[in-house]
């Protein structure tokens, strides 16, 4: 097969994918997951790795009129939403407060189910949220209000709602369980999200086209001027 050849030195790969990379953190939350895939190739990238590239490229021409907006809130409330999800088997997972902050990554750890990969992944999440928290209560000198964590995996958010551990997770580190602790101290509460609505998922998996425009709309908004 012609596109699993080694890609020649003459194709610039790792600077082509260097600056998708600083598009996808800085703007274009939406190719996040894209541009981490072809990242896995760059020691030993193939001919389709190069065409992926250039496929991540032809879709942002497309889309060139999508940004991240933000809009005035006339109701002036803080309340704070974060949005988690992993991908179990690829050991990936996301985070964000939508439109605020957003970040993808692999996790540094093998998780042995997809209850105990959700937990690495919502404590980053809770830590994100927690900053910007109280980084609005400082700014207006309100208390800060309880942020609201929604999940789409429910042992996790069963686990994070109980006092024990189940065996199977008792060998988790504490510090996993920072999530668990927030929700007892009341400053954050854990709530379902439909794995349909849950923004966090283009970052972490591929998605259908009508499934992928939906989340979209909630991340980016066309801009029209």
């Amino acid at each position: 097969d012609p596109g699993t050849a080694p890609l020649t030195s003459d194709y610039p790969y790792r600077q082509f994918l260097g600056s998708l990379s600083f598009i996808s953190l800085n703007a274009r939350p939406d190719i996040a997951y894209a541009v981490n895939q072809c990242a896995r190739f760059a020691n030993e990238p193939t001919v389709l790795c190069w065409q992926a590239l250039t496929r991540i490229l032809a879709y942002l021409v497309h889309t060139i009129d999508y940004a991240i907006v933000f809009r005035r809130d006339h109701k002036h409330t803080h309340d704070v939403e974060v949005y988690s999800d992993s991908d179990h088997m690829g050991s990936y997972n996301s985070k964000g407060e939508l439109r605020i902050a957003f970040k993808a990554q692999t996790q540094k750890r093998p998780s042995q189910s997809s209850s105990e990969s959700e937990l690495y992944a919502d404590v980053p999440a809770c830590k994100q949220a927690l900053y910007v928290q109280n980084l609005l209560a400082e700014l207006d000198g309100t208390p800060p209000v309880a942020y609201k964590l929604y999940g789409d995996n429910d042992a996790m958010l069963l686990t994070n709602n109980r006092d024990s551990q189940k065996s199977r997770l008792r060998h988790i580190e504490a510090r996993y369980w920072f999530t668990r602790d927030q929700v007892q101290a009341m400053k954050c509460t854990l709530h379902r999200g439909d794995s349909a609505d849950n923004p966090a998922d283009i970052f972490t998996k591929p998605l259908p086209r009508a499934q992928f425009t939906k989340l979209l709309s909630m991340l980016m908004a066309r801009n029209l001027t």
